[in-house]
């Protein structure tokens, strides 16, 4: 019970968030072409805070690529094994950026030119002392790159 009013409650908060591609408080971006290594491709995605203030978003200190999503089924975001795994929340001050590479892999290799959009589920911290179920939020307020090819 006290776990549907906290995704409530986070459902109702987040729902007036502005994110967006371009032109909005937040922008997700490819700005290079992915890089085919090995059987995977990487590809930097760059986070832009176009707020006046310091975006805080929350993340884990291992596996922080469970925050992104692609929205093509033939492929898969690559994680990464650790032996510690914890949520962490993040900064981004006013007009920077922060990149990550992300590895991802083709679950079958289709030949032909692919296009896919990589998102990232934007979660902010409404209260700094109380973690929220935030594996219950992904999908909520997903910040999208414009469409990326692949060869």
């Amino acid at each position: 019970m006290i776990r549907a009013i906290l995704i409530l409650t986070f459902t109702l908060c987040f729902a007036g968030s502005a994110l967006s591609q371009k032109g909005g408080d937040y922008t997700l971006s490819v700005q290079k072409a992915p890089v085919k290594q090995g059987e995977n491709y990487l590809v930097e995605v760059t986070l832009t805070n176009n707020k006046p203030e310091t975006l805080y978003y929350y993340s884990m200190s291992c596996s922080w690529q469970d925050f992104y999503q692609i929205d093509n089924d033939l492929f898969t975001i690559n994680g990464s094994e650790c032996d510690k795994n914890v949520p962490v929340v993040l900064s981004l001050v006013s007009g920077k950026s922060t990149m990550v590479m992300l590895s991802l892999s083709p679950i079958n290799s289709p030949g032909k030119l692919i296009t896919f959009r990589i998102g990232f589920n934007l979660l902010q911290p409404t209260n700094p002392v109380a973690l929220p179920a935030w594996e219950d939020m992904l999908d909520k307020n997903v910040v999208w790159t414009d469409e990326v090819s692949l060869p």
